[in-house]
Formats: C-alpha cells, sequence, structure tokens
C-alpha cells in the first residue's frame, strides 16, 4: 500500500502548508505555461509559408496552444482548491514530492528552500 501524500504532520519530517504548498505548484505550472507559450511563439514566428500549409504543423501548433490553456486551466483549479484550506493543514513534504525525479523542481516544492540545481533527474539536460 502507497503512502499518501496529504497526512498530518509528522514530527520528525519536514511538512510544509498545504496553501503554500499549492501556491509552489502554482508557481510551477506558470512557469511550465510561459515556456510552452514562448515556444510556441518562436515556432511560429520561424515558420515558413511550406509550414503554415501543411495540416500537420496547423495541428500541432494548435495541439501545443491546447496544452497551454490546460495548464491554465489546472492552476486555477489549485488556486481555487488552495483557498478550502488554511495555514493549519500541513502536508508532509517528502511524501508529497515523492516520485518526482527532476531534483530542482522537487526542492522547490519541498519544505525546505533550497534553490540550487541538482544533477540528478530524467530530463535534466541544460
Amino acid at each position: 500500500m502507497s503512502k499518501p501524500a496529504l497526512q498530518l504532520h509528522a514530527i520528525d519530517e519536514p511538512s510544509i502548508p498545504v496553501p503554500e504548498a499549492m501556491r509552489r505548484a502554482i508557481a510551477e505550472l506558470a512557469v511550465v505555461r510561459t515556456r510552452v507559450e514562448e515556444a510556441f511563439e518562436v515556432v511560429h514566428a520561424h515558420a515558413t509559408s511550406h509550414a503554415l500549409e501543411d495540416p500537420r504543423y496547423l495541428v500541432a501548433m494548435q495541439s501545443i496552444d491546447s496544452l497551454s490553456q490546460q495548464v491554465a486551466a489546472i492552476e486555477r483549479f489549485l488556486h481555487n482548491v488552495a483557498g478550502a484550506f488554511d495555514d493549519r493543514c500541513m502536508i508532509a513534504s517528502s511524501a508529497a514530492i515523492e516520485g518526482i525525479t527532476l531534483a530542482a523542481v522537487a526542492a522547490r516544492l519541498a519544505a525546505a528552500s533550497d534553490d540550487t540545481d541538482h544533477d540528478s533527474g530524467d530530463c535534466d539536460f541544460f
């Protein structure tokens, strides 16, 4: 049986108020959405007239735009959910970030405010 992410504050584990954890997740999503939108603009700005006539290009660009809208919707949902909790509701940060292999993201979402980059993770290429 897996350990639930939301649980009561354990004395020996770092914890964070649920609203703060949600704010951090929302901020991560906002960065992702911004980067998707910037990539969309760059690709679109450099598209040739041939690409603009290719249905595959148009479908891909519509998919990227749809992804951006979906991320924005998830941001709004999490913002609304965060409002249902007060700072007395705590989450064990280690359980919440379990399974996140992008070390820099995990560090930003954890209770520790360590903003240093780490070399481990699935896609830490840069």
